[in-house]
C-alpha cells in the first residue's frame, strides 16, 4: 500500500521511502496514530499463529489470544494442579455453556474439588479453527479430558473464509499488512480511510448473528460440494480425536442439538436439472409460498432479516431494564409450546420476558400456537391440501429440495399427518440444506461414525437425548433461541447431563 502511494505521488522510491521514514519518526515522537495492538489477520485460520501465550511473571499460567486483543475477554488458564483438567471446545454454543452450570453440577456431586473445567468455546468457530486451537491446547495446557461440541458453524466458517480470500487474495498481501500493523504511518492511513464506527449499542459485531453472511456466496453450491465440506468436518474431528488419543487424553465427542422447525437456507438445484425443470420448480415453490396461510408466515421468512436470532430474545434489553423488568418469562408468556413430560416438564427455560423481545419473537410464538393446535378450518385445510399437491409435483422433479421438504413437513404437522412423516420431512429438509447454519442429521451421523471408530471415546449423543424428551422426537422452538442456540435453562440441564456422563467415566475412586 505504501509503495503504491509513493508511486501515485510521483516520488522516486528512495526519496519516497526516506519521506516515509521521516513521517514515521515524527508521528512516533508526537505520539500520533499509535499502532494498533497486533491483530491476527487470519482470524484464527493460521496454524503458525500462537493462540495461547504465557502470562508474564506467572509461571505455568496461559491466556488465550484468539482474535484482536481477544476482544477484551481472554481466557486465563492457571497452572495445572491435582484436579482432572477438562477443556471444552466448539463454537458459540460451547462458549455459551460457560462454567456456572457444569460447576454447579460437579458441586452437587461433591466433585468440584476433583475437576477443573476450562471453556475454550469461540463464537463463529467451525471445526477447522477449533482444531487449530485444539492442537495448541493439547500442547500447552495438559488436559486430562477434552469435550468437543462442534458442528453448527461449518458454513459460517466457510463464508468467513470467502471473506478473507477477498480481503487477502494472497498470503503475501496478508503478511505485508501484518508487518505494517506496527507502523504509525499505517495506522494514520487506516484511521483516515477507515474511521472507527460510532456505536450506539453494545459492541458484539463479531458474534455470528451480526456477520454479513451474504448468502450469495453459496447460491451456486451443489449438494456434492456441501458433502465435501462435511468430509472436511469429519477429517477435523478424526484429527482431534487421534491427537488426543496419542497423548492419552480422554475424549467426550458430542452430537449437536438443532432446531428442526427452523427453515433451511438453500435449496440449490442439481447441476443436471435442465433450465425448463428449474423454472418449473421455482414457479411451483413461488405459488406454494404465496398460498401459505398468514398465520404460518413467521415460520417461512422470505428474507434473512425475518429469521429469528438468539439476540432477538433480548433486543429491547435496555428499555426493559430501564422499566425495572428483571425476571424470567412465565410459561403463560411463552406460548406456542407443545406438551412436555418428564424432566422438561419441570425445567424452567430461563428466557427473558416479553418486554425484552423483538416483535419477531411474539409473531413466531403466535404462529406456533396455530401450528400446534392442528386445527385448520375447512378452507385452510383445502388450501393446505392444494399446497401439498404443488409440493409433491415439485419434489417429483427435485426430490432433495430442502425448503419444499420443510414446507411439506410443517403442513403435514398442521393437518395432523403421521408424526413419522413429519419427522422424516423435517430431518430431510435439514440434511439437504446446501449451506446449513446448524447441525443436521448429516452432522450428527458423522460424529457418531467417528465415535464408533474410536471405542475409547465417550460418545455423548446430546441431540438424541433431547429428541427423546420432545414430542414426535423433534427438537423445536421451546428450548431453542434460534436455529441452533439453546436457551439458558436448556444449557443448564445439558451441563448437568454432561457432568453426569463425565463422572460416570472418570469420577475418582473414593
Amino acid at each position: 500500500m505504501l509503495v503504491r502511494i509513493i508511486r501515485d505521488l510521483g516520488l522516486g522510491l528512495a526519496a519516497g521511502l526516506a519521506s516515509l521514514v521521516l513521517l514515521e519518526v515524527t508521528l512516533s515522537l508526537f505520539g500520533i496514530a499509535q499502532p494498533i495492538e497486533e491483530e491476527e489477520l487470519s482470524r484464527g485460520f493460521d496454524h503458525s499463529a500462537a493462540y495461547f501465550t504465557p502470562v508474564e511473571d506467572q509461571p505455568g499460567t496461559w491466556q488465550t489470544q484468539f482474535w484482536a486483543a481477544d476482544e477484551g475477554r481472554p481466557v486465563v488458564i492457571p497452572p495445572k494442579d491435582g484436579r482432572k483438567r477438562v477443556l471444552m471446545f466448539g463454537g458459540s454454543n460451547t462458549e455459551g455453556f460457560g462454567l456456572r452450570f457444569i460447576n454447579e453440577a460437579l458441586r452437587d456431586a461433591d466433585q468440584l474439588e476433583n475437576f477443573e473445567v476450562i471453556n475454550l468455546g469461540r463464537h463463529g468457530y467451525g471445526s477447522e479453527r477449533v482444531s487449530i486451537i485444539f492442537d495448541q491446547a493439547l500442547e500447552n495446557l495438559a488436559p486430562d479430558i477434552v469435550v468437543i461440541y462442534t458442528g453448527h458453524n461449518e458454513f459460517v466458517e466457510a463464508g468467513f473464509q470467502k471473506d478473507l480470500e477477498v480481503k487477502w487474495p494472497s498470503e503475501s498481501t496478508r503478511l505485508a499488512a501484518k508487518a505494517a500493523q506496527g507502523l504509525h504511518t499505517f495506522q494514520a492511513l487506516r484511521d483516515a480511510v477507515m474511521p472507527a464506527p460510532q456505536l450506539s449499542t453494545p459492541m458484539h459485531s463479531s458474534a455470528p448473528t451480526d456477520w454479513q453472511w451474504e448468502y450469495d456466496k453459496f447460491k451456486d453450491t451443489t449438494y456434492p460440494e456441501t458433502l465435501q465440506r462435511f468430509a472436511a468436518y469429519q477429517a477435523n474431528l478424526e484429527r482431534m480425536v487421534e491427537a488426543s488419543e496419542a497423548r492419552g487424553v480422554g475424549v467426550v465427542l458430542c452430537t449437536v442439538i438443532y432446531n428442526r422447525f427452523s427453515i433451511p437456507y438453500l435449496s440449490t438445484p442439481p447441476p443436471e436439472l435442465g433450465a425448463q425443470a428449474r423454472d418449473t420448480v421455482a414457479a411451483l415453490m413461488a405459488e406454494a409460498r404465496d398460498l401459505l396461510p398468514a398465520a404460518l408466515e413467521p415460520l417461512f421468512p422470505r428474507e434473512d432479516s425475518g429469521r429469528l436470532l438468539n439476540t432477538d430474545w433480548e433486543a429491547n434489553t435496555r428499555e426493559a431494564l430501564a422499566s425495572g423488568t428483571k425476571r424470567a418469562a412465565t410459561r403463560e408468556e411463552l406460548h406456542g409450546w407443545r406438551d412436555f413430560e418428564g424432566v422438561l416438564a419441570d425445567t424452567d427455560p430461563l428466557l427473558p420476558p416479553p418486554a425484552f423481545w423483538n416483535p419477531k419473537v411474539e409473531a413466531l410464538l403466535s404462529s406456533l400456537d396455530v401450528l400446534n393446535a392442528r386445527a385448520p378450518s375447512p378452507d385452510q385445510r383445502q388450501t393446505a391440501d392444494h399446497i401439498l399437491s404443488l409440493i409433491e409435483e415439485l419434489l417429483a422433479i427435485e426430490p432433495d429440495h430442502a425448503r419444499a421438504l420443510f414446507m411439506r413437513g410443517i403442513l403435514r404437522d398442521w393437518t395432523g399427518a403421521d408424526p413419522a412423516l413429519v419427522r422424516a420431512d423435517l430431518e430431510d429438509a435439514g440434511a439437504f440444506d446446501r449451506a446449513p447454519l446448524r447441525g443436521t442429521r448429516l452432522t450428527n451421523s458423522i460424529v457418531e461414525e467417528v465415535a464408533k471408530a474410536h471405542p475409547d471415546v465417550l460418545f455423548f449423543d446430546a441431540d438424541r437425548l433431547w429428541c427423546d424428551r420432545h414430542p414426535m422426537q423433534l427438537v423445536g422452538w421451546e428450548w431453542m433461541l434460534d436455529r441452533c442456540h439453546l436457551s439458558l435453562g436448556a444449557r443448564r440441564l445439558l451441563m448437568f447431563d454432561l457432568a453426569t456422563l463425565i463422572l460416570d467415566r472418570w469420577e475418582p475412586a473414593q
